[in-house]
């Protein structure tokens, strides 16, 4: 976790840093999100929610950007997470940016905006194609482990 340490998160507690790379195997962002967030590891739900959610979102947001700078520029203009970033119409999303004394070029803005989309817009089109298949009766065959497959929708006759 040297990358948040050295990069500019001074706010996040080394011990925890510490603690996630020796017990839980968290070196680096990327390592939270194979993990799908810290909230889903058992053993870190008693973490400061603050701290936890500042992790998964800088996790998520590194999807677009690794520099430091830009990753605070978002969350603190409260974009923190990808999608936050693609529901928001192209010119609001820069508007709000500049807002943000500029920290992010109007250009850049543009180009995270784009990134932001064309991500989103490929997972949903993957978790509908699982939808499709759940609903013909087909699991993925790689991907998930089978007890963490659940189905999109309950199944009929349910009260779920």
């Amino acid at each position: 976790m040297s990358q948040l340490r050295d990069g500019g998160f001074a706010d996040l507690p080394t011990e925890l840093l510490d603690d996630l790379a020796a017990k839980h195997g968290i070196r680096t962002l990327a390592d939270i999100r194979r993990r799908g967030g810290l909230a889903r590891i058992a053993n870190l739900r008693s973490m400061d929610p603050a701290v936890s959610e500042r992790l998964d979102a800088l996790a998520d947001l590194e999807r677009l950007s690794d520099d430091p700078k830009e990753m605070t520029a978002l969350l603190n203009c409260r974009f923190n997470s990808v999608a936050a970033i693609a529901d928001k119409p192209r010119t609001e999303f820069i508007r709000i940016l500049r807002q943000n004394r500029g920290a992010i070029g109007e250009r850049r803005a543009a180009e995270l905006h784009v990134a932001a989309q064309a991500q989103t817009d490929v997972l949903r089109q993957i978790f509908a194609d699982i939808a499709i298949d759940f609903s013909k009766g087909l699991k993925p065959s790689v991907g998930l482990l089978a007890d963490e497959y659940t189905a999109p929708f309950p199944p009929e006759g349910s009260n779920g």
